[in-house]
């Protein structure tokens, strides 16, 4: 199962607070900026691109606001993930329009979107799970959350490329209220996702979590004939690999998972795509003779 952690972020809508959260710097009460004793003005300013300390000192107090090409120099310095960056550029661009008198209403509502997505990872427990296991049911709730969405049985089964019954629909929205994943909406979505994660425990055997790769396993199985190169990627790697390292390998396409979350998951997207990393043994245990240990 999916298991995404959020960066928590401060609480507050203002922009240079928000800079400040994540430069690791802070505003003494005489308006000044301080730093860490590994983190100087002037060594942040070449991180920036900045020509003197004074510039990125201005940006860090308020007293000016940067442009987009360095809001994306900034985002890149700081490694940040879409929603944070985008975050961080409706933030610059609510404080200009303050300035400047205009309306920041449309702003103020983006924000307000990203926001929900802090919210932390939602465990969920094997017996709750097995509601929710087929594969079509937590690809319903991203669907919910997709732009001008509309919310109809009909369209939900098309979408799903008629691999979905609408009796199969109705239950998945229907198990999802249950388990408190989605709630009702008076928008014309009619049912509003519950904006986090949802996680099961590693490595603990569960017929419900296999039930669920299995589904989505063949849901890549069909994806090889129906789905033009152009809309799929299948690779593979084949090596000498030594067992002793699978808690090590096992973190490591964790990782590599999350960062790509990060990356690539974008609110604005209208498409649901699914990842699905496989890596398994072709060659029974030596130490365990024909025996593997029951998977999850």
């Amino acid at each position: 199962m999916k298991t995404r952690e959020t960066t928590k972020t401060p609480s507050g809508n203002d922009f240079q607070e928000y800079l400040r959260h994540h430069l690791g710097v802070q505003l003494t009460t005489a308006g000044r900026v301080s730093t860490s004793p590994s983190q100087s003005l002037s060594k942040l300013a070449r991180s920036l691109g900045y020509r003197s300390q004074r510039s990125v000192g201005m940006l860090l107090s308020g007293e000016r606001l940067p442009s987009t090409k360095m809001l994306l120099k900034i985002g890149a310095h700081l490694r940040l993930s879409h929603s944070e960056q985008r975050k961080l550029e409706l933030l610059a661009e609510k404080e200009r329009r303050l300035r400047n008198g205009e309306s920041v209403e449309a702003t103020i509502d983006e924000l307000n979107q990203l926001q929900l997505l802090d919210t932390p990872p939602q465990p969920i427990s094997d017996v709750q799970f097995a509601y929710i296991a087929n594969w079509y049911n937590l690809v319903i709730k991203q669907m919910l959350s997709t732009k001008n969405f509309r919310f109809s049985v009909p369209a939900i089964c098309e979408r799903l490329r008629k691999k979905v019954s609408g009796a199969e629909v109705r239950l998945a929205i229907e198990n999802m209220l249950r388990l408190k994943l989605i709630v009702p909406s008076n928008k014309p979505q009619k049912y509003q996702p519950v904006p986090n994660a949802v996680f099961t425990t590693h490595d603990l055997p569960s017929q419900a979590v296999r039930r669920h790769h299995k589904e989505m396993l063949q849901r890549a199985i069909e994806a090889v004939e129906e789905q033009s190169v152009d809309e799929r990627e299948l690779c593979s790697l084949i090596l000498r690999f030594q067992r002793s390292d699978m808690n090590e390998a096992k973190k490591a396409l964790r990782e590599f998972r999350d960062e790509f979350d990060r990356k690539f998951s974008q609110e604005s997207a209208r498409d649901i795509y699914q990842l699905n990393i496989q890596f398994f043994a072709h060659t029974t245990n030596e130490n365990k003779g024909s025996r593997n240990n029951v998977p999850n």
